[in-house]
């Protein structure tokens, strides 16, 4: 079906930061050592797009972190 690709570039590893984004139940997937790959649905409700919103923030906030 339809459906949009965004990718996020990160100056570090995407490798943690989708590790912890799929522990908190966030469906992301790598595309490239340092990219973070979203196949977001066309018609995905606000809610859900601001629940991935808030996902990436607390996964990179993590990684930054841990770092």
């Amino acid at each position: 079906g339809l459906g949009l690709m965004i990718g996020v570039q990160l100056t570090d590893k995407a490798a943690p930061v989708i590790r912890t984004m799929q522990d908190n139940g966030v469906l992301a997937l790598p595309a490239g050592p340092r990219v973070v790959r979203f196949l977001p649905a066309l018609n995905m409700p606000m809610a859900d797009l601001q629940g991935l919103a808030a996902g990436l923030t607390a996964a990179l906030a993590t990684a930054q972190s841990a770092a």
